[in-house]
């Protein structure tokens, strides 16, 4: 149904006035009653985002990095996502290997620290690289994943390896 239909008379009724409050009811019960588009710019793309030991980022798009300091590609099931991390600047960057609809992610888990669940998402498409910032304690293992994301509660990941005390 579309908005021009709630503010002609026969689909309102009344006067000017109610037929026109008819139709801002509806205009804004469609446009706030959606998440805005910043909702999955800003790191609210899981439903564990808002934990206080989860830090989720959405990527910023790069050029494929060039010095890595550990690099893993997920298979086939998981859309060929490459998760690489660069231990200078504590990096995550997210090579998304399928044209699939679905945004690549990385994760890196510590146990260590107040925030010891990490994801970074690209959501630029197929064939492009997101990097993410984080920081990290250094002397923990940082065990790292890759998939993709489906929704807000659901994501497929595998584990692609681990790095310690960087």
């Amino acid at each position: 149904m579309s908005v021009k239909k709630w503010l002609t008379p026969s689909a309102a009724g009344g006067s000017a006035v109610s037929r026109f409050a008819v139709g801002a009811v509806a205009v804004g019960t469609a446009v706030f009653g959606l998440p805005s588009a910043s909702w999955a710019a800003d790191g609210t793309y899981l439903d564990k985002c808002s934990r206080p030991d989860v830090s989720c980022q959405t990527g910023v798009k790069v050029d494929p990095p060039l010095l890595l300091s550990w690099c893993e590609e997920a298979p086939a099931d998981r859309h060929y996502t490459r998760v690489c991390i660069q231990f200078t600047g504590d990096k995550v960057y997210v090579f998304d290997g399928a044209s699939d609809g679905h945004s690549a992610l990385g994760n890196v888990f510590t146990g260590a620290g107040s925030v010891n669940d990490r994801y970074c998402r690209n959501p630029h498409g197929a064939g492009t690289w997101a990097e993410c910032n984080f920081d990290w304690v250094e002397d923990s293992a940082k065990h790292v994943y890759g998939g993709y994301r489906i929704d807000s509660t659901d994501y497929r990941l595998d584990w692609l390896g681990s790095f310690s005390n960087n």
